[in-house]
């Protein structure tokens, strides 16, 4: 037996212990999934069987109860929010549950999917936010960028608020230069961003862009944490620099065609 196989058959035995089942009839049942949305709540699925081969699997809105409960705000904006992250998963909300249907060849994986919606929601709302950035050192970089735009005659404003297509009250960023005939830019200084704030931005860097034809989103970072790689933010903004590399950010500004904000 191969060490793939062993460890495969090792996992899959100690996943069987830890999910938990309980029939309700014969046409539902509910799971408790290995999956917390913190320390001490498990992920709880139902599971319905609509005909031999359709199947319906819901939180029955435990997810939402979780964030209300937690304080956070539970409005259709939010409710907006949520839909476009779980989307990926081809989860959809039925007012406040999310819910996914499936054939019976696609039951395993989709359970999965739908258990994975449900934690990264609480990952992305529950899970204890980092230390506040430390104030000199974003400083520091933010003083790096305005000298940056200041050289090369940017027209650039601070603390702006840039509009999205579901967050319709915007998104503020730390710089932003209005377009004029080129790319506007949305520039957000981060301070050793890890994943969940990387998912965050992602999710914002695409509002803008959906509501704000012609413009470009970037990141000026320190540093990353462990769970986090520069490959990953490059692929969620369009400029994505570590401040010991901003020699290089007139080029970058240059290659997206970032307007220089007046005539």
């Amino acid at each position: 037996m191969s060490i793939t196989t062993q460890v495969l058959d090792a996992y899959l035995r100690a996943q069987k212990k830890l999910i938990e089942f309980e029939d309700v009839d014969k046409n539902n049942c509910r799971v408790s999934l290995p999956l917390h949305y913190s320390a001490h709540a498990r992920v709880e699925l139902a599971i319905t069987q609509l005909s031999k081969d359709q199947f319906l699997l819901t939180d029955q809105g435990l997810t939402v109860t979780e964030l209300r409960n937690a304080g956070h705000a539970t409005g259709s904006r939010v409710l907006d929010h949520l839909k476009e992250i779980i989307r990926i998963w081809n989860v959809d909300l039925d007012g406040v549950s999310l819910v996914r249907t499936c054939s019976r060849k696609d039951l395993g994986t989709a359970l999965h999917e739908l258990g994975e919606a449900a934690k990264t929601l609480g990952d992305a709302y529950l899970m204890p936010r980092d230390k506040e950035p430390d104030p000199q050192v974003e400083e520091s970089i933010k003083d790096g960028v305005r000298k940056a735009f200041q050289r090369e005659q940017y027209f650039y404003r601070e603390r702006q608020t840039v509009p999205g297509k579901i967050e319709q009250t915007g998104h503020e960023v730390d710089f932003y230069i209005p377009p004029n005939g080129a790319n506007g830019l949305a520039l957000e200084v981060l301070i050793k961003p890890n994943k969940l704030r990387a998912e965050a931005w992602g999710f914002r860097a695409q509002d803008m862009k959906a509501a704000n034809q012609g413009l470009r989103v970037g990141f000026v970072y320190d540093r990353v944490s462990s769970d986090l790689n520069r490959t990953i933010l490059g692929s969620i903004a369009d400029i994505a620099l570590p401040s010991s590399q901003m020699m290089f950010f007139s080029e970058q500004l240059e290659k997206y065609q970032i307007s220089r904000g007046h005539s």
